[in-house]
């Protein structure tokens, strides 16, 4: 394997640890969730059904977007909004 390829699997595995972290902050935020807006189990999955469809919305139109624009200049938008964001959290 090349220093290119490397770096390709390395760019690729990152993108995939910030999706599970984003995945695991909402499964982990649940009961602070659950206590501060008084849902019971059904409230909450209409949480996780709300992000898993704004998680899959957004994923199509990311790759409208990488169609029409380059694909790596949508992953860095991507990857550095996301960073952005989980270091705020």
């Amino acid at each position: 394997m090349n220093f290119r390829q490397r770096i390709v699997l390395t760019i690729a595995m990152l993108s995939y640890l910030l999706t599970a972290m984003s995945n695991c902050l909402v499964i982990t935020g649940l009961t602070k969730i659950a206590t501060d807006l008084h849902l019971d189990q059904v409230g909450l999955s209409w949480v996780q059904n709300a992000y898993g469809l704004a998680f899959g919305s957004f994923l199509l139109l990311s790759g409208r977007l990488s169609d029409a624009f380059s694909r790596r200049r949508i992953l860095n938008v991507a990857l550095g909004i996301c960073s952005v964001h989980c270091c705020r959290v």
